[in-house]
């Protein structure tokens, strides 16, 4: 049984990264899709594909250096969005948000003033 879905699709991603694999498949949520959709506006990977069952993210090579999780199901971390960190790595990083407007990137949840679940750090 899967405890952390999300912790489980950027350790797939982080893994297929260090390998130089092209392709990752992982099976769908609807979290995971929101996720990558954040990851391909930000240009972190090329293209996302979503069935039924499962979800494909085309990488672009070195182009994610880590993923970290950082709202886990044992300890969820929430923030305000004045509160929201936006300047992560010297701009190069991103971290992304469960708003009750959906999955944003923190510099356009504070944009749009709605704070939430801070759910990973991708740079």
């Amino acid at each position: 049984m899967q405890t952390d879905p999300i912790a489980d699709m950027l350790t797939r991603i982080r893994n297929a990264q260090r390998v130089n694999k092209r392709t990752v498949e992982m099976p769908y949520s609807y979290i995971k899709f929101e996720i990558a959709k954040v990851l391909k506006s930000h240009r972190f990977i090329s293209d996302v594909e979503a069935n039924e069952e499962t979800i494909t993210l085309t990488l672009i090579k070195d182009r994610i250096t880590d993923l970290q999780r950082v709202s886990r199901p044992g300890q969820r971390i929430f923030s305000k969005a004045h509160n929201l960190e936006t300047n992560f790595k010297q701009g190069y990083g991103r971290v992304i948000v469960s708003t009750p407007q959906g999955v944003l990137e923190s510099r356009t949840a504070r944009d749009q003033k709605v704070g939430g679940e801070v759910l990973c750090k991708v740079w």
